[in-house]
């Protein structure tokens, strides 16, 4: 509002000279910015309602809206001195006879905001030498000086004839230009038609209420990192605040436990609005699944972390001393060992998980690799037998070389003369590899078969046997005496006889045998001689 503006109107309603020249002022063209905002309060101009008692007009720049109240006191023996001021205006209504009194508003009242405005309000019992039923006030918005409008609060009834204090919520549902006030009949009286209302010293403005809304975070379980923050959208800057419990006193308050809080938020013209929030408590549970190296030491070992509770989007890092966060929850290609893991939510919950344990697999060792040497140079039964721990069974086995293929079996056969590099696998695709030598005692191939034996227990030649220098198979050894009677037989050449028959020991003589086999080349082959058996 313009600076002259103000001066003038100051001097022209403290003076109250003359009531045109007070409403001259009061339309007086001014910068009206300081009021053209609509969270601000808006002014009501002459609410002490001051004039000079009269009958049938109120106080500029009141006018009447209906029949004609009284500029009070001294009309119709009203006698009540003002409460404020030296006048005020006292009405009458019925059903048939309504009187009000309005003024424009500077700033309309806007939809949707919280206005308060308290006024003095008086019950006289006779007025116009009429018995008055009972005291009542209405209120009313209105976009027009000739209709009261909208209801925006009733007193309700009383009977006091003193003044009392009354405030009066206003929660208009639309834009209203001006605002009316006058008594309200509701409740027909026995034997009176008329209420009333005397009304005096209306607060000089309507003091908007502020508006208040509360965002908050959640606490984490027990711990005070709770935060509130008042966001107020309408009302009389500057605010104070007092939240309770705690008595603190700021718009945005951290650092708060769980539990339920009350803000109230009072603006500059002293109205003020409640609200309550209420910090929940979260947690974060995190859960961690581990996924081994499939080989010792390949340092493959991953971490996968997961969490539910808190807010979302969680972070994830490995260690708690100086922990990176990450927004991936897995972590690949670890050492075996020991780990702490954390998930943090976005409030700043966090969840620790303590000894985590990556462990490889045992490592593949060898715990031995018989050699069998082969028959002869030329033959090819030399053997490799393996025996093998560790790594996860079970296992398979390969010498390499050309069209070499993997076998379950531990034992690595049809071998020839020479050096070898094997190998093992795992079931997890591990190897584990080693070197060996198969040698041959004969360089040629033959079978020798003695002419004579002693069985008699001196460890040489005690048993009848060949010596085999060769890869054979199917083989057949059978032994007659003289009379063709058949004394030993059998299919393995480590098995020799010791010169009995049927458990008895037979005397020194001659025998004839008769050996079968088929040689490394798949060859049958057979011998036949005389053998003797001497003690």
């Amino acid at each position: 509002m313009d600076t002259d503006c103000i001066t003038a109107t100051v001097v022209m309603i403290g003076k109250l000279v003359r009531q045109s020249i007070l409403w001259a002022v009061l339309t007086c063209t001014c910068n009206m910015q300081a009021f053209a905002q609509h969270d601000r309060d808006i002014p009501i101009i002459n609410p002490s309602l001051e004039g000079t008692p009269n009958i049938g007009v109120p106080p500029l720049p009141w006018f009447k809206i209906g029949k004609t109240p009284d500029i009070q006191p001294g009309i119709f023996e009203i006698k009540l001195p003002a409460s404020d001021g030296k006048t005020y205006i006292g009405a009458l209504t019925s059903r048939a006879w309504e009187e009000a009194f309005g003024q424009q508003l500077q700033t309309p009242m806007k939809a949707g905001k919280t206005y308060k405005v308290s006024l003095d309000l008086a019950y006289a019992p006779t007025y116009f030498f009429t018995p008055i039923c009972y005291g009542s006030m209405i209120i009313y918005g209105s976009n027009s000086p000739t209709e009261r409008g909208d209801i925006l609060w009733k007193s309700g009834e009383y009977m006091h004839q003193n003044w009392q204090r009354y405030t009066a919520t206003l929660r208009p549902q639309k834009d209203y230009a001006y605002l009316v006030f006058g008594p309200y009949y509701e409740k027909k009286c026995t034997d009176k038609v008329y209420t009333g209302a005397l009304i005096d010293n209306i607060s000089q403005q309507l003091a908007i209420v502020p508006e208040v809304t509360v965002t908050s975070t959640n606490a984490c379980k027990g711990v005070a990192n709770g935060t509130a923050k008042v966001n107020v959208q309408a009302g009389q800057p500057p605010y104070t605040y007092r939240w309770m419990p705690g008595n603190y006193t700021n718009a945005e308050e951290k650092h708060l436990r769980a539990g339920q809080y009350e803000v109230t938020v009072t603006s500059a013209n002293g109205n003020s609005a409640v609200a309550t929030v209420t910090i929940g408590e979260q947690e974060v549970k995190a859960s961690v699944v581990t996924e081994a190296s499939r080989c010792y030491g390949d340092e493959q070992n991953s971490i996968l972390l997961s969490a539910a509770g808190g807010t979302p989007p969680y972070r994830y890092a490995l260690g708690v001393a100086h922990p990176h966060f990450y927004d991936s929850p897995v972590f690949r290609r670890l050492p075996s060992g020991e780990y702490q893991a954390v998930v943090v939510d976005v409030v700043g919950c966090a969840d620790t998980l303590r000894k985590i344990v990556l462990a490889d697999p045992p490592p593949l060792e060898w715990v031995q690799a018989n050699i069998k040497p082969t028959s002869c140079g030329e033959s090819k039964d030399g053997r490799i037998s393996l025996q093998v721990k560790g790594g996860v069974a079970p296992y398979e086995y390969m010498v390499t070389g050309n069209g070499a293929q993997w076998q379950s079996d531990p034992v690595l056969r049809q071998l020839g003369p020479g050096s070898y590099t094997y190998q093992v696998r795992d079931a997890n695709g591990c190897l584990k590899q080693g070197n060996a030598t198969i040698t041959t005692p004969w360089k040629n191939c033959l079978v020798v078969i003695p002419t004579a034996f002693s069985p008699n227990g001196d460890g040489q030649n005690d048993l009848f046997r060949p010596k085999v220098y060769d890869d054979i198979r199917n083989y057949r050894m059978t032994v007659y005496n003289r009379w063709g009677v058949l004394v030993f037989q059998s299919n393995d050449p480590e098995n020799g006889w010791d010169g009995t028959m049927k458990g008895s020991r037979l005397p020194a003589q001659t025998f004839v045998y008769v050996c079968t086999f088929d040689n490394r080349n798949n060859e049958r082959q057979e011998m036949r001689g005389s053998l003797l058996l001497v003690h």
